[in-house]
């Protein structure tokens, strides 16, 4: 399936694919690194072309029914979820946003502070675009937060 134009994103039992003009990308769900036990949400994110993809994993339940990502300016988006067959406990999610009119950084889950080492203000490390991603229940309770 394509997550936006010129990306696709696929799914196998080891975790999240997707492929950009840069190349192909890979999130694992089997190395450890997500615990699956508790419910979550990662959170990559990039600019293709005019758009900014924004992508994850959430886990750690069968329950998940929505996916909504607020952007600094406070914009609500509604993602698009994806699971394989069987109900592994896994899915991935993706939206995209416009590209953010101030620089921002994308870093491997979507990092990006204006805080520097010593607590200061750091006025050239430009903050992230995305407030935050809320992972919910088909009742709309909140399952997970990634600030």
């Amino acid at each position: 399936m394509k997550a936006a134009r010129d990306v696709p994103l696929w799914l196998t039992a080891d975790g999240k694919h997707w492929s950009t003009p840069e190349g192909e990308q890979f999130r694992s769900v089997a190395d450890g690194n997500l615990d699956l036990s508790t419910p979550g949400v990662s959170r990559q994110s990039e600019p293709v072309g005019d758009r900014c993809l924004h992508s994850g994993v959430y886990y750690g339940t069968r329950d998940a029914a929505r996916v909504e990502v607020t952007t600094a300016t406070g914009r609500v988006v509604r993602a698009e979820l994806l699971e394989l067959a069987g109900s592994p406990g896994w899915g991935v999610w993706y939206a995209t946003t416009e590209v953010p009119s101030a620089p921002a950084v994308f870093g491997p889950e979507g990092a990006g502070a204006r805080a520097g080492t010593d607590g200061n203000a750091d006025t050239d490390t430009p903050a992230d675009f995305i407030r935050r991603v809320t992972l919910y229940d088909s009742a709309g309770e909140v399952l997970a937060i990634l600030p």
